[in-house]
C-alpha cells in the first residue's frame, strides 16, 4: 500500500480534501510504503467546503480514482473509479 498515492475527487469543486488517513485497527499508515496482509484497511476522510452553503438537493459524490494506493502482485488493485454517494 502506498498511502501518498491515494487520489480522491468530489463532484463539487467547492469541496477540498484536507486529510485522508488510511488505518487498520490501531495502525495508522502515513509513510511511503507498507505491506498489509489479511487486514481490513479503512480511510478517514476530512474535507472542507469553500462555499457558504451546499445545495441539499444535489448529493455529494466522492470518487476514488485508480492509482497505486493498493497493490496486489505488483499491479494496482483499484483499476476503475469507485464512486461513493455520501449522505
Amino acid at each position: 500500500m502506498y498511502p501518498d498515492s491515494l487520489k480522491v475527487l468530489f463532484n463539487d469543486d467547492g469541496i477540498v480534501l484536507t486529510e485522508a488517513i488510511p488505518h487498520s485497527g490501531t495502525t495508522i499508515y502515513k509513510e511511503k510504503k507498507y505491506v498489509v496482509e489479511d487486514r481490513l484497511v479503512s480511510i478517514d476522510v476530512k474535507y472542507n467546503y469553500k462555499k457558504p452553503q451546499r445545495k441539499s438537493d444535489c448529493p455529494m459524490v466522492m470518487c476514488v480514482i485508480p492509482s497505486k494506493f493498493l497493490i496486489s502482485n505488483g499491479k494496482p488493485a483499484i483499476t476503475d473509479t469507485i464512486k461513493v454517494l455520501m449522505k
